[in-house]
Protein backbone atom coordinates (compact mmCIF):
# COMPACT_ATOMS: atom_id res chain seq x y z
CA UNK A 1 0.00 0.00 0.00
CA UNK A 2 1.50 3.36 -1.25
CA UNK A 3 1.02 5.96 2.04
CA UNK A 4 0.87 9.65 0.70
CA UNK A 5 1.97 13.18 1.08
CA UNK A 6 2.15 15.46 4.21
CA UNK A 7 2.86 19.19 3.29
CA UNK A 8 4.47 21.09 5.68
CA UNK A 9 4.61 25.41 5.09
CA UNK A 10 7.17 27.07 7.78
CA UNK A 11 6.73 30.18 9.31
CA UNK A 12 8.92 32.22 11.76
CA UNK A 13 6.55 31.30 14.76
CA UNK A 14 4.68 28.29 13.52
CA UNK A 15 4.00 25.32 10.85
CA UNK A 16 1.46 24.26 8.69
CA UNK A 17 0.47 21.32 8.26
CA UNK A 18 -2.12 19.06 5.97
CA UNK A 19 -2.53 15.65 5.28
CA UNK A 20 -3.82 13.31 2.46
CA UNK A 21 -5.97 12.26 4.70
CA UNK A 22 -6.96 16.10 4.69
CA UNK A 23 -6.16 16.45 8.66
CA UNK A 24 -5.05 19.67 9.06
CA UNK A 25 -3.71 22.16 11.37
CA UNK A 26 -1.49 24.97 12.56
CA UNK A 27 1.36 24.18 15.33
CA UNK A 28 2.10 27.66 16.66
CA UNK A 29 5.82 26.99 18.34
CA UNK A 30 5.19 28.25 21.97
CA UNK A 31 8.68 30.24 21.90
CA UNK A 32 7.51 32.24 19.53
CA UNK A 33 5.82 34.28 21.92
CA UNK A 34 8.48 34.87 24.47
CA UNK A 35 10.25 37.88 25.50
CA UNK A 36 13.62 37.51 23.88
CA UNK A 37 15.21 39.29 21.79
CA UNK A 38 14.20 38.10 17.74
CA UNK A 39 17.43 36.14 16.40
CA UNK A 40 18.92 35.16 20.00
CA UNK A 41 20.45 31.80 20.15
CA UNK A 42 18.28 30.89 23.20
CA UNK A 43 15.13 31.24 20.78
CA UNK A 44 15.97 30.16 17.96
CA UNK A 45 16.94 26.86 20.31
CA UNK A 46 13.81 26.66 21.18
CA UNK A 47 11.77 26.86 18.56
CA UNK A 48 14.35 23.90 16.88
CA UNK A 49 14.07 21.64 20.02
CA UNK A 50 10.03 22.53 19.31
CA UNK A 51 10.00 21.32 16.00
CA UNK A 52 11.89 18.68 15.78
CA UNK A 53 9.84 17.00 19.10
CA UNK A 54 6.45 17.76 16.86
CA UNK A 55 7.76 16.27 13.77
CA UNK A 56 9.16 13.05 15.71
CA UNK A 57 5.91 12.72 18.21
CA UNK A 58 2.82 13.83 15.95
CA UNK A 59 4.01 13.53 12.04
CA UNK A 60 7.06 11.03 11.32
CA UNK A 61 6.78 8.89 14.27
CA UNK A 62 3.74 6.52 13.17
CA UNK A 63 5.18 6.16 9.62
CA UNK A 64 1.54 7.21 7.97
CA UNK A 65 3.34 9.01 5.68
CA UNK A 66 6.20 8.15 2.91
CA UNK A 67 6.71 11.67 1.33
CA UNK A 68 6.63 15.44 3.53
CA UNK A 69 6.82 17.99 0.93
CA UNK A 70 7.78 21.62 2.61
CA UNK A 71 7.24 24.64 1.15
CA UNK A 72 10.70 26.56 0.46
CA UNK A 73 11.05 30.31 1.81
CA UNK A 74 13.44 30.76 -1.49
CA UNK A 75 10.63 33.62 -2.93
CA UNK A 76 10.07 35.60 0.28
CA UNK A 77 7.13 33.39 1.05
CA UNK A 78 6.50 33.69 5.06
CA UNK A 79 9.93 36.04 4.89
CA UNK A 80 9.85 39.33 5.89
CA UNK A 81 13.56 39.70 7.68
CA UNK A 82 16.68 38.36 7.71
CA UNK A 83 16.09 36.59 10.70
CA UNK A 84 12.70 35.68 9.52
CA UNK A 85 14.40 33.62 6.81
CA UNK A 86 17.03 32.28 8.98
CA UNK A 87 14.59 30.86 10.99
CA UNK A 88 12.79 29.60 8.39
CA UNK A 89 16.30 27.83 6.79
CA UNK A 90 17.20 26.52 10.32
CA UNK A 91 13.76 24.49 10.09
CA UNK A 92 13.84 23.29 7.20
CA UNK A 93 16.66 21.65 8.12
CA UNK A 94 15.20 19.97 10.81
CA UNK A 95 12.37 19.02 8.87
CA UNK A 96 15.27 17.34 6.64
CA UNK A 97 17.00 15.75 8.98
CA UNK A 98 13.53 13.98 10.51
CA UNK A 99 12.48 13.06 7.03
CA UNK A 100 16.38 11.57 6.93
CA UNK A 101 15.95 9.96 10.45
CA UNK A 102 12.49 8.21 9.94
CA UNK A 103 13.24 7.34 5.80
CA UNK A 104 10.26 9.19 4.48
CA UNK A 105 11.24 11.49 1.17
CA UNK A 106 11.06 14.81 1.03
CA UNK A 107 10.37 17.63 -1.66
CA UNK A 108 10.12 21.27 -1.62
CA UNK A 109 7.37 23.27 -3.59
CA UNK A 110 8.12 27.05 -4.02
CA UNK A 111 6.12 28.30 -7.46
CA UNK A 112 7.83 31.83 -8.03
CA UNK A 113 5.07 32.78 -10.34
CA UNK A 114 2.43 32.09 -7.17
CA UNK A 115 5.05 33.94 -4.57
CA UNK A 116 4.89 37.15 -7.00
CA UNK A 117 1.22 37.13 -7.13
CA UNK A 118 1.10 37.36 -3.19
CA UNK A 119 3.74 40.45 -2.85
CA UNK A 120 1.86 42.16 -0.30
CA UNK A 121 -0.58 40.08 1.38
CA UNK A 122 -0.54 39.13 4.73
CA UNK A 123 -1.45 36.25 6.00
CA UNK A 124 -2.10 34.81 2.67
CA UNK A 125 -1.64 30.57 2.76
CA UNK A 126 -0.32 28.42 0.32
CA UNK A 127 -3.70 27.33 -0.51
CA UNK A 128 -4.36 31.23 -0.81
CA UNK A 129 -1.75 31.49 -3.73
CA UNK A 130 -2.64 28.00 -5.49
CA UNK A 131 -6.29 29.78 -5.45
CA UNK A 132 -5.35 32.87 -6.96
CA UNK A 133 -2.74 31.46 -9.57
CA UNK A 134 -6.01 28.75 -10.79
CA UNK A 135 -8.43 31.78 -11.08
CA UNK A 136 -5.39 33.97 -13.14
CA UNK A 137 -4.72 31.33 -15.11
CA UNK A 138 -0.94 30.88 -13.84
CA UNK A 139 1.01 28.41 -14.76
CA UNK A 140 2.64 26.86 -11.63
CA UNK A 141 6.34 25.24 -11.94
CA UNK A 142 7.26 23.15 -9.23
CA UNK A 143 9.66 20.68 -9.19
CA UNK A 144 8.15 17.54 -9.27
CA UNK A 145 4.34 15.84 -9.42
CA UNK A 146 4.55 15.54 -5.58
CA UNK A 147 4.91 18.59 -4.99
CA UNK A 148 2.21 19.63 -7.00
CA UNK A 149 -0.05 16.95 -4.63
CA UNK A 150 1.53 18.57 -1.68
CA UNK A 151 -0.01 22.24 -2.82
CA UNK A 152 -3.39 20.69 -3.65
CA UNK A 153 -3.69 18.97 -0.06
CA UNK A 154 -2.91 21.99 0.95
CA UNK A 155 -5.46 23.72 -0.63
CA UNK A 156 -7.95 20.92 -0.28
CA UNK A 157 -7.41 20.68 3.75
CA UNK A 158 -7.46 24.94 4.72
CA UNK A 159 -10.82 24.63 2.77
CA UNK A 160 -12.43 22.70 5.35
CA UNK A 161 -14.27 24.46 7.81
Amino acid sequence: MTRRVVAISLSPVSIGIAGFDLVFGQYNLPSGGKAKAIGSSSLAGARLLELHNYLDKHILSDRRYDIVAIQSSQYGINVKSFNDAEANARMAGVVLMASARHKVQLVEFAPDAVSRMAIGRKGATPADYIDAAGKNGVQIKINSQLAAEAYWIMCLASNQG
